[in-house]
């Protein structure tokens, strides 16, 4: 409007995007080396949100960017130390980003027998050889079963076993097998074995 004239209307049209959100419903998840993790997915307030998510520590088995959800993956740890890694996930619909939710994935190493327990042989009233089973990981534990107790020995242990005295009454030689297990911070190891024969 100009001095009374009334020009040619024209029209601005301003289009406001929503913020989008994304729900994360894990704070620390913790894994042994070799499992497999669960599937990580993501949902928010709209559908049509993208998530765009980092990884901080790819030697978890997790490559450092993605999009969308993450699909089951082999956790990986072969240091002797847990592997943290912080996941960022920013939720983003039409150019805008909403408001990024963090969580963290933790991978425990996987304890190992280090000095393999070796095989004796020896014949009854004698002294076996103590069977120490070394800890490379600070705080292993080594759980063992002993199938065979008439060498006297027990069915079950933790730790390193002393030496002791073997005991054949019979006429046959005896084979106990010590199957020794290693475990830390939950995590479970591979089974070693000895056996011990007594004639």
């Amino acid at each position: 409007i100009f001095n009374g004239c009334i020009g040619e209307a024209d029209t601005a049209v301003i289009t406001v995007n929503p913020v989008s959100t994304v729900n994360i419903t894990t704070v620390v998840d913790e894994y042994c080396h070799g499992e497999s993790t669960i599937e990580y997915g993501f949902d928010g307030n709209n559908p049509g949100t993208q998530y765009f998510w980092t990884n901080s520590n790819p030697s978890i088995g997790l490559v450092g960017a993605g999009v969308g959800n993450i699909a089951p993956f082999e956790a990986t740890n072969t240091g002797l130390e847990n592997q943290t890694a912080t996941i960022t996930v920013q939720p983003e619909l039409n150019g805008c980003e909403g408001e990024a939710q963090v969580f963290t994935i933790i991978v425990k190493p996987t304890p190992e027998v280090i000095t393999s327990p070796e095989d004796q042989t020896l014949c009854s009233g004698q002294l076996t050889q103590e069977i120490d089973f070394s800890e490379e990981l600070v705080g292993t534990t080594y759980e063992w079963i002993n199938d065979n107790t008439s060498i006297n020995l027990s069915s079950t242990g933790e730790g390193n076993i002393s030496p002791f005295i073997v005991e054949n009454l019979g006429l046959n030689p005896q084979l106990a097998t010590v199957i020794v297990t290693p475990i830390f911070n939950g995590c479970i190891g591979e089974a070693d074995t000895a056996v011990i024969t007594v004639n």
